[in-house]
């Protein structure tokens, strides 16, 4: 190979590495972040000052350049985090403008638009060959981090929390943690990109920072796949090397170039991934698991689940008002009520998904509480199996849910493919994994027939038997009064009745408040 193809694989390396970066925060957590650009202008910055300025050897500047990326990003994010979808996309882009601004009127530091300009203080580094091997040494490092954090957190997790925020929100999967560390080591990545960069070009300016760069590694993740390093890395090489061979036709490369990136995305609407994939000498199982059937092995313990005085406001409508409950393991408890009564925002404060303006939930140590939600919540790009594990402690205590629920034959099958009754089996066996206390269940006998409401009866009365506490939206009223032990009926906040089924639906205030014409 020339010293330009050195070159040119050097680059190639160094974008590798910046996108790469880009899918730990996009297609593992979820966040669309417009930084991607920023973390390798940073690394560029920092590591080119540390070496001309510090004098630190090739050695050190460049993962010093990475670190300050890193640092950034996660400070940054810190702050950031708690918001969702695009306002979090507009912070990262207000966040790249800042940086584009400092870049270009700190010219005591980063020489302003005319950039830094440079070379390795060590004369080994001047090699091009050198350069593309710290280059790919850094897209190496790049995608080790990003199967790590796909590894940490796990692959279903990660699923669980991109599709459905809530469901993960609500089996303790926090999202402003994994967006904390996703960036960080985003920025890590990134900033190794760019810190190779620079050592490669021996230059850097406020160029880098510009949405220029964040435009190749768009194009690189997309076409590539947005989950596979090995994708970007291949798309990396293709981004650097195409224009050069499209050089011979002059003036219209460019425009052949986008020809070709527009038949790629057309073409390949999953990326080049899948392609990959398909060649490898070895592929992912697609969640089958040959695994033995144990039973479900419930150990809840002791204890209730209490609110507390529990008021709960959204602006000027309180949708919770002063309530008390008590809500008892090993029992089957009915919640019913008109709209607006407020039954889903008690299950969310009891679950955890939102907090109390006044009051206070209180739960045994080590006691856990499963959500089931009004529209079945899985991860559709998942297996059955894998959404259980999404959540499981192991794939044992996800292997028994799911034979508890009957759904073992269809455990490879895609959670999009499956009808409504056994979607609501599956998002009960993900909450029975996480082996609960207290199982919260809004409205399941929806769009059920028959014969699944009574399956569903048989399942929740096994539950309640292995000492877990159930409790039950429902508007089946029937089905609520034939299944449980216990029946409350809300309205405007407030629980008017509270005692024995029977009882309850007998009640002139539930009557009046809820049942009307059903009741006579």
């Amino acid at each position: 190979m020339s010293a330009y193809d050195y070159h040119l694989l050097a680059l190639a390396g160094a974008l590798a590495a910046g996108a790469i970066g880009w899918p730990i925060i996009f297609g593992l957590a979820g966040c669309l972040s417009l930084a991607a650009g920023t973390a390798m202008g940073v690394g560029a910055y920092a590591s080119t000052i540390a070496a001309l300025q510090w004098g630190l050897p090739p050695v050190i500047a460049v993962p010093s350049g990475a670190l300050i990326a890193a640092l950034l990003l996660g400070l940054a994010t810190t702050i950031i985090g708690r918001l969702e979808s695009h306002y979090f996309a507009l912070a990262t882009l207000a966040l790249a403008e800042i940086v584009v601004l400092v870049a270009t009127n700190w010219q005591a530091v980063t020489g302003g638009a005319n950039g830094l300009l440079g070379r390795p203080l060590s004369p080994a580094f001047d090699d091009p060959a050198v350069k593309a091997c710290v280059a790919w040494f850094g897209a190496l490092a790049a995608a080790g981090m990003f199967y790590g954090f796909r590894r940490t957190f796990g692959a279903e997790a990660l699923a669980l929390l991109r599709e459905q925020p809530l469901a993960a929100k609500a089996f303790g999967i926090s999202a402003r943690r994994i967006r904390v560390l996703a960036m960080t080591m985003a920025g890590f990545a990134g900033g190794i990109g760019g810190a190779s960069h620079a050592l490669t070009v021996g230059v850097v300016s406020p160029d880098i920072l510009t949405f220029k760069t964040m435009a190749s590694i768009l194009i690189v993740v997309i076409v590539g796949g947005r989950r596979s390093p090995l994708a970007a890395a291949v798309l990396a090489i293709a981004v650097i090397w195409t224009p050069e061979l499209l050089r011979f036709l002059e003036e219209t490369y460019l425009v052949a170039y986008g020809v070709i990136l527009l038949a790629a995305i057309l073409f390949l609407p999953e990326g080049l991934a899948p392609v990959i994939q398909r060649y490898l000498p070895f592929r992912a199982s697609g969640g089958r698991v040959d695994a033995p059937s144990p039973s479900l092995s419930l150990k809840p313990g002791h204890g209730s689940l209490r609110a507390q005085a529990v008021t709960r406001r959204f602006g000027g409508l309180t949708a919770i008002d002063q309530l008390d409950m008590t809500l008892a393991t090993g029992s089957i408890t009915g919640l019913m009520g008109p709209n607006g009564a407020g039954k889903s925002t008690l299950l969310n404060v009891l679950s955890g998904l939102d907090n109390p303006d006044a009051g206070a939930i209180t739960c045994p140590p080590n006691h856990r509480v499963g959500r089931c939600f009004q529209t079945p919540a899985l991860a559709e790009e998942l297996t059955v199996f894998q959404n259980i594990l999404a959540t499981a402690d192991s794939e044992g205590a996800a292997w028994a849910a799911l034979t508890a629920v009957g759904l073992t034959e269809r455990h490879t099958c895609q959670a999009q493919s499956l009808g409504q009754g056994d979607r609501r089996f599956l998002e009960i066996a993900r909450a029975l994994a996480v082996n609960p206390s207290f199982l919260l269940i809004d409205e399941p006998a929806a769009g059920l027939t028959p014969e699944e409401r009574e399956r569903l009866s048989a399942l929740l009365r096994d539950i309640a038997s292995a000492g877990v506490g159930i409790l039950i939206v429902e508007h089946n009223v029937r089905f609520l009064v034939a299944l449980s032990n216990r029946l409350i009926c809300m309205a405007d906040g407030r629980i008017i009745a509270d005692g024995p089924p029977e009882t309850v639906i007998a009640a002139p205030n539930v009557r009046q408040a809820y049942l009307g014409e059903l009741s006579q």
